[in-house]
C-alpha cells in the first residue's frame, strides 16, 4: 500500500504523511524544499520503519508535473493520493502579475486533477482508493482580499463532491477537506506573523494534527465535505443563509486573510 502526498514538507501535508505511515503505507510525498522534505521523509522513516520516497519539484512547472503524472499512472499500488500542495499570493489579482494567478491555477487545480486523472484507473481496477482534496473555508464565500485563491477552492471542493458521485460505487472514497485558519509556515511565507495567527471574528486558528484528526474522522465516516472546527461549521452555515446583496454590503472594501 502506498500513499502519494504533495506539499508534504511541512504543516497538513506532513502530518498526513505520519499518519498513513503509522497506518502501514510507504510513502511517496513531495514538495519544493529538499531540506525540508528529507527532514519529514527521515523522522517518518525512523518513526516507523516505512519507505518513504521523496519527489523534489515545483507542480506549477510542466515538465514536473508530466514526470509525477506518469509516475502515479505507471503504479499499480498507489492506494492513497492527497492533493495537499498550496500557493499564496502576496498581491490582490488586480494589482498582481498575472504569472502568479496562474501559478496559483496551475498548483490547486491543474496539478490535483492530472494526479486524480493518472490514479483513478488503478483504483477503479483494483475497487479500493481514497483521495482527499486540501480544500478551504475560503471556498465557500467571496472575500475583497482576493478572489483568486477562494475561487480555486470552491471549485476544487464542487469538483470532489462531483467525482464523489461518481466514484463512490466504484469503491473509492474522495473527500474534500476544507480547513480555516491552520498553523503553519503558509501563512508566514504571506507575511503574517505568528503574532497575529490567533482568530477572526469567530474563528480561531488550529494545528495541522487537529485539521488531520477530522479528516481521518471524516473518511471512516463516508462525510465527503469535511470542515474542520466546530464555529468553522456554523459560521459556514451562517454566510449560506446571508442574503447576497447584504453580504456583499458587509464585506465590500474589507480584506480577510486565507487559510
Amino acid at each position: 500500500m502506498v500513499a502519494f502526498i504533495t506539499g508534504a514538507s511541512s504543516g497538513i501535508g506532513a502530518e498526513f504523511a505520519r499518519r498513513f505511515a503509522e497506518k502501514g503505507y510507504d510513502l511517496i510525498i513531495t514538495g519544493r524544499r529538499k531540506e525540508y522534505l528529507n527532514r519529514v521523509a527521515e523522522e517518518i522513516q525512523t518513526a516507523s520503519g516505512r519507505t518513504v520516497t521523496t519527489i523534489i519539484g515545483d507542480l506549477s512547472d510542466p515538465k514536473h508535473l508530466t514526470d509525477l503524472v506518469d509516475r502515479v499512472r505507471n503504479s499499480k499500488d498507489i492506494d492513497v493520493l492527497i492533493n495537499n500542495a498550496g500557493h499564496g499570493l502576496k498581491q490582490h489579482f488586480i494589482q498582481d502579475d498575472i504569472s502568479n494567478p496562474d501559478i496559483l491555477l496551475d498548483v490547486h487545480l491543474r496539478a490535483a486533477m492530472h494526479l486524480m486523472h493518472a490514479v483513478i484507473p488503478g483504483m477503479t481496477e483494483r475497487k479500493r482508493g481514497t483521495i482527499i482534496n486540501v480544500s478551504s473555508i475560503a471556498g465557500f464565500s467571496p472575500t475583497a482580499s482576493d478572489p483568486t485563491y477562494g475561487a480555486t477552492k470552491a471549485f476544487l471542493t464542487f469538483f470532489t463532491e462531483s467525482l464523489h458521485l461518481v466514484l463512490h460505487e466504484k469503491g473509492i472514497t474522495v473527500q474534500a477537506l476544507c480547513p480555516g485558519f491552520t498553523w503553519t509556515n503558509f501563512h508566514e511565507k504571506l507575511g503574517i506573523p505568528k503574532a497575529e495567527q490567533s482568530h477572526r471574528g469567530i474563528l480561531r486558528w488550529t494545528t495541522a494534527d487537529k485539521v488531520v484528526d477530522e479528516s481521518m474522522k471524516g473518511l471512516q465516516n463516508g462525510t465527503v465535505v469535511v470542515i474542520p472546527g466546530f464555529l468553522n461549521r456554523i459560521a459556514m452555515k451562517i454566510v449560506a443563509l446571508v442574503p447576497r446583496r447584504l453580504y456583499y454590503r458587509m464585506l465590500k472594501g474589507k480584506t480577510l486573510r486565507r487559510r
